[in-house]
């Protein structure tokens, strides 16, 4: 599922913060935010360890927070929906 946003937490930065390299760090946030925003599940054979780890760190926190914003907006089409049902009630009176 596509998204347009995700949360970004100071955990994050700060295991990133924590690599070697400046190329590292920019695998690693392009891989966070292929994954929180595309679905994009990275190929964890051509990834450096500390890229790894950093990924399998934050994976269950983007999952949860994905699987809330899937539930939210199921809950607001089905809102919607019964919003029309009742605006066509209305319109038979």
């Amino acid at each position: 599922m596509e998204r347009k946003q995700f949360t970004f937490y100071r955990s994050f930065y700060e295991t990133i913060q924590g690599m070697r390299t400046y190329k590292e760090r920019a695998i690693a946030y392009q891989t966070i935010c292929d994954y929180a925003l595309n679905g994009t599940e990275p190929d964890l054979q051509n990834l450096t360890p500390q890229i790894v780890t950093a990924f399998r760190s934050v994976k269950p926190v983007l999952d949860t927070a994905a699987r809330r914003a899937a539930r939210m907006l199921s809950r607001m089409a089905d809102a919607e929906v019964k919003l029309a049902m009742g605006r066509e009630r209305l319109d038979d009176i």
